[in-house]
């Protein structure tokens, strides 16, 4: 994110934001919803913020609320469409939220695994039946 981020807080409390950072508020929570989902892209941010910024001597990055205000979004108006894409952007990050700690336990069921492996706890014992056979391959070979 070279030029910068564009995130949507959920924090419930009153906070106090630098005033380096503009602070808007969408129309609707689906609303906001939408572009925090849009701008999670760094291309998507890239080609939002490109036309807009402009960087100073010393490459520092200077927008004006106003000015960012300015770029084009095509985005839906009608609330019910909003909610619509709302739940599935919901959905989805429900859905790799799961997975994300599907993987965190399956990490942590292979450390403990490893664990019991390297300390002799559990051994790991090879097919007899294959290894004989190996063995009267290499034997008779």
């Amino acid at each position: 994110f070279p030029l910068g981020i564009i995130k949507q807080s959920y924090t419930e409390a009153p906070v106090i934001v630098s005033p380096l950072y503009g602070v808007f508020t969408p129309e609707s929570e689906a609303l906001g919803l939408i572009l925090d989902s849009l701008f999670e892209s760094p291309v998507t941010v890239q080609n939002y913020l490109h036309p807009l910024v402009q960087k100073g001597a010393k490459n520092t990055i200077a927008i004006t609320n106003t000015r960012f205000l300015e770029g084009k979004l095509n985005l839906p108006r009608d609330l019910a469409e909003q909610e619509a894409i709302a739940d599935y952007i919901r959905n989805d990050r429900a859905y790799v939220e799961s997975i994300d700690a599907e993987i965190t336990a399956l990490k942590r069921q292979k450390r403990g695994l490893m664990q019991k492996l390297l300390t002799g706890e559990w051994r790991v014992g090879g097919d007899d039946a294959k290894t004989s056979k190996i063995e009267k391959e290499t034997a008779h070979g």
